[in-house]
């Protein structure tokens, strides 16, 4: 028994790096950040370029609160400097803005799976799903929720059923990575 609690926690790991390294790509969140700098900057140099767009981009929200480009490029940054929950703020304020942004609910689904919040995550999920039935991402995203929660069942049904309805999308590989792993 008490190996068969350790593969399950075990797979679960697995699944769930194997979703957050899927959503991550699939979203590009955080890719701002990461090409910002050269090899050949040393940590003070490119902690002060951070800082100054950082600065540059909430000057510019700030004179133009309406201006959800800016405000998702911020958020992107505020990622890639590893301060997710600043970064969900902005995000939350974009869909203050515009309430049917599914990019922005997907990332918002990705930073609450990362931080640990299982809740919000299925949250912005469901939202998605509510706006768009269809969604593959949503879709796989919900059936990695459902592991997560520990519904196992429920979970090889909706990734069943992701690898049926979207058999060309990037999630069913993805599904069918995590139901092999089960």
């Amino acid at each position: 028994m008490k190996n068969r609690s350790f593969s399950i926690y075990l797979l679960l790991f697995f699944v769930s790096v194997a979703t957050i390294i899927f959503i991550g790509r699939t979203i590009n969140y955080k890719s701002d950040s990461a090409n910002t700098y050269s090899k050949h900057d040393n940590a003070n140099n490119a902690a002060a370029k951070l800082s100054q767009r950082l600065a540059e981009f909430k000057n510019a929200i700030d004179s133009n609160p309406q201006d959800t480009l800016k405000m998702r490029e911020y958020a992107n940054l505020l990622g890639g400097a590893h301060r997710d929950q600043e970064a969900a703020k902005v995000f939350e304020n974009i869909l203050a803005i515009g309430p049917n942004r599914i990019d922005v609910m997907l990332v918002l689904t990705y930073i609450y799976y990362t931080l640990g919040n299982t809740e919000k995550a299925e949250k912005y999920t469901n939202r998605v799903l509510s706006i768009n039935k269809d969604n593959p991402e949503a879709n796989f995203n919900l059936g990695i929720l459902e592991l997560k929660k520990g519904d196992k069942d429920k979970a090889k049904q909706i990734l069943n059923s992701v690898i049926k309805r979207f058999p060309d999308n990037k999630v069913s590989v993805y599904a069918k990575s995590a139901l092999m792993k089960l």
